[in-house]
């Protein structure tokens, strides 16, 4: 086809539409329903996506926690191997690898005095819990005064000694750290020597009191220790596969795990699902439009039959007349694309603001929303235009006349 009998066929295409411009219109704008449709789908699910990962946690995304089984048949708390934080430590994407025995507030009383007023603690009460200085390192623990948190070592030689969290020195009545400040844990005296500034990752430490591991399990040795890996972003799921093994490769199951959170399968889960919803929604409704403008194209099949026919009489081909109905399905579908284009955009963005989430408009929604019109609009101009080029054109031409 040369280029002067392509710009005569769009200018006979647009001819056309615009004699019917009102019927046109409508039917475009049944087809932006359709691409809008399609056009949200798409937005909200990068939306929805976008908004789990903005209510992670860094610790939900980089973090493995790892301990003994309850089940291990072993008197006292479960233990992981000596060389538990050795293997962990050379796991690939493993960066930092720290301890810490969660101690529970029955059983390790945290009180101003050596005789607590109450006689059971409440849920609010500060928590004790012993870690190691990799464990305050890898949560970005800070203390004041500076430095403070590396004196928690557990082969520092001095007496027992606490940090208490910033809640936690509120609600026990401390004041600066200085001599002669304490708390009581488990009935065991600690000298407060820095208050935590900083909680980092771990919100839970501002009403806490952090001793050295081995004060805490000398406070409770049945609690249970817990070794917490920091990981290079998107390896969290696979070390936590591979840790059982690592730690004992001979009884994987004596090892526990908590559960991981895989950010790239949740965020296509949710993609997914809402893609699926939407979608369905406005594929039916694109139908619809299909269905509306192959009917109207067969009504205009029939009306045109002169014109069919003397067109064909002229020597036009049975090719170039579906070509026209083709071109005029594509055209207004593309129109309907245009109009569905800002029609997707708003639903994403009034859905977005309704919810407090923050809208995120792709720019493969433009491609979308005018592909999407295009083509359903020629796939159903399809059986029309085959209509029209089984018209006879001597046929045609005796009824226009």
């Amino acid at each position: 086809m040369s280029v002067s009998t392509g710009l005569d066929t769009i200018s006979d295409v647009l001819n056309s539409l615009m004699e019917r411009p009102v019927k046109s219109l409508l039917i475009a704008a049944v087809f932006a329903l359709g691409s809008g449709g399609f056009v949200s789908a798409l937005g909200l699910s990068q939306t929805a996506s976008h908004q789990i990962t903005q209510k992670l946690t860094p610790r939900d995304i980089d973090e493995v926690t790892i301990r003994a089984s309850a089940g291990d048949g072993n008197e006292g708390a479960p233990a992981l191997p000596a060389n538990a934080k050795n293997a962990l430590a050379a796991l690939e994407g493993v960066t930092s690898v720290g301890e810490a025995v969660p101690l529970t507030r029955e059983t390790a009383r945290v009180s101003r005095w050596e005789q607590p007023t109450s006689g059971q603690a409440s849920a609010n009460a500060p928590q004790a819990l012993g870690v190691d200085t990799s464990w305050l390192s890898l949560n970005r623990v800070v203390s004041t005064p500076v430095g403070t948190q590396w004196q928690l070592r557990d082969a520092n030689g001095l007496r027992d000694q606490a940090l208490v969290g910033a809640v936690a020195a509120r609600r026990l009545g401390l004041g600066s750290p200085a001599p002669g400040v304490s708390v009581w844990v488990g009935g065991r005296r600690f000298d407060v020597i820095g208050v935590v500034t900083s909680a980092g990752r771990r919100p839970d430490v501002d009403n806490a009191v952090l001793v050295s591991l081995s004060a805490a399990k000398a406070i409770d040795p049945a609690a249970t220790p817990e070794v917490v890996v920091r990981t290079r972003p998107g390896y969290a799921s696979a070390v936590a596969k591979a840790a059982p093994v690592a730690i004992s490769a001979t009884a994987p199951s004596l090892v526990q795990v908590d559960p991981v959170l895989d950010l790239s399968n949740l965020r296509r889960g949710v993609s997914t699902d809402l893609d699926r919803i939407v979608a369905m929604a406005s594929g039916l409704v694109l139908l619809l439009a299909g269905l509306t403008i192959a009917n109207a194209s067969v009504v205009s099949v029939l009306n045109r039959r002169g014109e069919i026919g003397l067109r064909r009489a002229l020597g036009a081909s049975r090719w170039s007349i579906a070509r026209l109905f083709l071109l005029e399905g594509g055209v207004t579908g593309l129109a309907g694309g245009l109009i569905g284009l800002p029609i997707g955009m708003a639903v994403v963005i009034a859905v977005a603001v309704a919810r407090g989430w923050t809208p995120v408009l792709s720019m493969q929604l433009v491609p979308l929303a005018l592909l999407t019109g295009a083509v359903a609009g020629v796939l159903f101009s399809a059986y029309p235009a085959w209509r029209a080029t089984r018209i006879e054109p001597a046929e045609a031409v005796r009824q226009r006349d």
